[in-house]
């Protein structure tokens, strides 16, 4: 008996179905090569993902990780308080659009948790960003060197040789590698790969400190030291970074001058710096930044100046004087604070808050220390910039999330 022609139809259609759903997959595993790398690669890699995820047709499970996954839950209620800020912005919609583009990546965030729930991919993303940085490390250090031809390629100088990208994310995402690369250390049995990644992490460390000029990425760095210590230590690990800290700073007091330049510049930005007048160091520029939002929000406390407000808010608050315009305050806090009110810096916090009580309850101990350390690489950086709106670094944030919080799926669906 010959079977109708359609009975062919449903398992070619599960076969492309599956197809699509491994195509998402492997576009997100690639995404941990090309975010320290092409900001170009990463809009073409996330598109392809959310298309092939759609095409894949399983939307009904991203809902189910929203419903049940507490960090997906935080970014979607941060994304839809931004896209109701528009309605009461300073700004027009445009301005609302322009300022909610910048938050699209918290979107994909419950796609990439459903799309990493197998280790094996978890290990290729985590491989190829690790791949990335090295490549990264390599140039950079090649650059300092005055490697002619490395140099001239990248037009950059030897006294600040970040590679691909500006010196503030290149030390951010610097000082996560070192961390992953000291997690990685201790986690190997093999001695030879156990040296090969401990010479890695103290080489991104002093490429960090006392090579590329992101401040941030230092303070970070010490951050994520001292948790890394503390984690193998415990009381003892706090100690002992402590030293370390001092011993490191005198290093670098006696054997660098781009270290002592730097914070002797610092020193000195911030001593001459007043309230209400122009600045045109980077301390000062910040300090004028911080001092206006505050006030901005004292203005504005419950429901801030909206999504896409915060520049012609700014503007407002600074007319008459000479200081300097700005769309952002530097500062992840007062930024959603200034935009929401106290409601949004309510989410953001939930945000995190949902972040570190996953990122106690993952399995492998590798990918709970690093989630930890994405942790405290945001709450810390976002003190210094504006980090959900700053393309890199917001998309690392919402991209490693999802692959280190793939292995919590199962979790979530017993809760279901």
């Amino acid at each position: 008996m010959i079977a109708p022609a359609h009975s062919e139809h449903p398992s070619l259609r599960h076969r492309l179905a599956g197809a699509s759903e491994v195509s998402a997959r492997w576009f997100a595993v690639a995404l941990g090569f090309s975010i320290p790398i092409s900001t170009a690669a990463d809009n073409a890699l996330i598109a392809l993902t959310v298309l092939f995820w759609l095409a894949s047709g399983r939307i009904a499970e991203v809902w189910n990780i929203v419903r049940t996954d507490g960090f997906a839950r935080a970014s979607w209620l941060l994304l839809a308080a931004l896209a109701l800020g528009i309605a009461w912005g300073y700004g027009g919609w445009e301005d609302g659009l322009q300022y909610l583009g910048k938050y699209k990546e918290l979107i994909a965030v419950p796609v990439l948790i459903v799309l990493f729930r197998s280790a094996a991919h978890r290990n290729h993303a985590l491989k190829g960003f690790s791949a990335a940085m090295m490549i990264t490390l390599l140039l950079s250090y090649l650059i300092a060197l005055k490697v002619g031809a490395v140099a001239h390629f990248f037009s950059r100088d030897a006294s600040d040789p970040a590679v691909f990208k500006l010196h503030i994310t290149h030390n951010l995402l610097m000082a996560l590698s070192a961390h992953l690369w000291a997690l990685r250390a201790g986690d190997v049995r093999n001695g030879r790969w156990r040296l090969v990644y401990g010479a890695l992490a103290l080489a991104a460390a002093y490429n960090v400190l006392f090579m590329v000029e992101g401040r941030t990425g230092q303070v970070v760095l010490l951050v994520l030291g001292i948790y890394w210590l503390y984690s193998a230590l415990r009381w003892r690990g706090i100690a002992l970074a402590t030293m370390v800290a001092g011993i490191l700073i005198a290093v670098g007091w006696m054997t660098s001058a781009v270290f002592v330049e730097r914070m002797k510049i610092a020193e000195k930005e911030v001593l001459q710096w007043r309230p209400g007048r122009d600045s045109q160091t980077s301390s000062g520029l910040r300090l004028n930044y911080y001092t206006n939002t505050v006030a901005i929000i004292s203005d504005h406390p419950w429901l801030g100046v909206g999504t896409g407000g915060f520049e012609r808010a700014y503007a407002e608050k600074i007319r008459g004087t000479t200081m300097e315009s700005g769309d952002n305050p530097h500062n992840q806090y007062l930024l959603i604070t200034a935009q929401l009110g106290a409601g949004g810096l309510g989410l953001l916090l939930y945000l995190f808050y949902q972040h570190g009580r996953l990122a106690t309850r993952l399995a492998d101990a590798l990918e709970r220390k690093l989630a930890v350390g994405l942790l405290l690489l945001m709450v810390t950086g976002c003190l210094f910039n504006s980090m959900m709106i700053d393309h890199t670094e917001g998309f690392f944030y919402v991209w490693l999330s999802g692959v280190l919080f793939g292995s919590n799926t199962t979790l979530t669906e017993k809760a279901a």
